[in-house]
Parts: structure tokens; C-alpha cells; sequence
């Protein structure tokens, strides 16, 4: 799916690969955190920041590769419990805007779909709730406490966006998965794409007022997003118990070896 990408390992035979676009949000994320997140956070705890042992830079980029590590578990959550119920994992990919896992499972219940596309947020909740534990331990240096509060707040950020009810994300594969206990499978897509959509609309506005270039790159995302989603899951259920046999030409014309291509 992501041709420019690299692999890294594998675990449980799946792919974990590293898209090119990731060298270019590191540094942003790190360069963020440095000049507006750690400061706005170290006057909110009344800290002087005279009184960290690192440069901001390095905490952001302590903070950036911690992201990712908990969108790598993110990943995880869905790529284990895909697994869990027989589904063929072909890889997870850590790019610009998080994380995509791929996986077959084009019989998958409804239900086997619901926890499959949970699990992804409940994982990011539980890292979040985790480092902001870690972050309250008593003696531990300030660097250790602020950059696992930022990160803390920062996966239950990605828990609870993920769960918006708008497709490619969790939260629109989740309330789909609900709606076809009274809806047509059909149906379903059709209401949660057009939910997304709002959504979407509704992140490029916010985006807007607050000059927020990554809400709004975001916004872009799901509304596309959602429209090719849609797209696709009617093409899979279109062909759905179709064989071979339906599928496939029953009478095929012939010509004879020594007929001239061109009269």
C-alpha cells in the first residue's frame, strides 16, 4: 500500500514499517512541543524552566518518539485482535498523520469488526492513563515528569479523536459495525460517511479559526477519507458471495492461429 516506506522488523509475522513522511513530522512535533507545548505546561505547573536538565528540543524529541511508540500500540491493539479472530494482518505503518494497519478479513462479523477498531483507542487510553500515572510518581527528575504528562494527554487526544464517529477512523468502523444490528450493511456506510463528512467540515473550520494547519490537513483527510472509504466497502459488499463461477466469462470467442492481426 505504501510504497515508500521501510521495514523495520516483524512481530507475529506482521510488517512494522516506517513511511518517509515520518522524517518530516519528528521534527515538527519536537520543534512544537519545544517553542509552545513545554513552555505553556511549565507555567501551568509554575516551574522555571531554568530548572530542566535537558534543552527543550531534546524533551520535544523525547516527546515526539514516545508519540509514535504509543501510535505503534495504537496499531497494535487492532493488528492483535484482527489476528484473534483470523484475519490476515499485511502490515502497520507509522506515517505522517499516525498510524494504518492493514488487514484482510473480508468476512468479518460485525462484531469481530466493533473490537477489532475499539481495541485501537482503548489501547491509546490505557498508555495515556499509564504516563499520566508515571508522571504524578514522587521523585522522579522533571524531564521525566513533563514529557510524560505531555505525552499522557496526548494519547488520550488520538484515544478520543480516533473515536469520532467519521470514517477512516476507529470511531466511524465502530459506530458502523453498531448501526448494521438495524441498518443494511449498505446502509450503514452510507450514514457514517455522511457523518464524517460534517465532521470533517467541521475540524477544516476549527482548523481555520484557530490557524491550526494540521486541523485542517486533518479535516482534509477525513472528508476524503470517508468518500473513499464508502467507495470501497460498497465495492467489497457488491462482490460479496459472488464465486468464481458468476463472476468469470462462460463462452469466449476464439479465432483461428494463422488469422492476420491486421487485414
Amino acid at each position: 500500500m505504501f510504497r515508500t516506506a521501510w521495514t523495520l522488523t516483524h512481530l507475529r509475522g506482521i510488517p512494522l514499517r516506517l513511511h518517509v513522511s515520518l522524517l518530516l513530522v519528528v521534527p515538527f512535533i519536537a520543534t512544537s512541543v519545544a517553542a509552545r507545548d513545554l513552555p505553556f505546561l511549565l507555567y501551568r505547573l509554575g516551574v522555571d524552566p531554568t530548572a530542566l536538565t535537558l534543552p527543550p528540543l531534546a524533551l520535544g524529541l523525547a516527546v515526539a518518539l514516545a508519540l509514535f511508540a504509543g501510535v505503534l500500540l495504537h496499531e497494535l491493539g487492532h493488528a492483535f485482535t484482527a489476528l484473534r479472530f483470523g484475519a490476515r494482518v499485511r502490515a502497520i505503518t507509522l506515517m505522517v498523520l499516525g498510524g494504518v494497519t492493514e488487514i484482510d478479513h473480508p468476512d468479518a462479523t460485525a462484531r469481530q469488526r466493533f473490537w477489532t477498531a475499539l481495541n485501537g483507542p482503548l489501547v491509546s487510553f490505557a498508555v495515556g492513563a499509564a504516563a499520566l500515572g508515571l508522571s504524578r510518581i514522587p521523585g522522579l527528575p522533571l524531564d521525566v515528569v513533563v514529557v510524560a504528562l505531555i505525552v499522557g494527554l496526548l494519547n488520550l487526544v488520538i484515544a478520543v479523536f480516533n473515536l469520532l464517529p467519521a470514517f477512516p477512523l476507529d470511531g466511524g468502523r465502530v459506530v458502523g459495525a453498531v448501526l448494521e444490528r438495524w441498518l443494511s450493511p449498505d446502509r450503514a456506510v452510507d450514514v457514517v460517511a455522511g457523518l464524517g463528512r460534517v465532521v470533517a467540515i467541521g475540524l477544516v473550520v476549527w482548523g481555520v479559526a484557530v490557524h491550526g494547519l494540521m486541523l485542517v490537513l486533518i479535516g482534509a483527510f477525513v472528508f476524503f477519507g470517508a468518500g473513499a472509504e464508502r467507495r470501497a466497502r460498497r465495492q467489497r459488499l457488491s462482490v460479496e458471495g459472488v464465486t468464481a463461477r458468476q463472476a468469470m466469462v462462460a463462452r469466449v470467442a476464439t479465432v483461428p492461429p494463422d488469422l492476420r492481426v491486421a487485414g
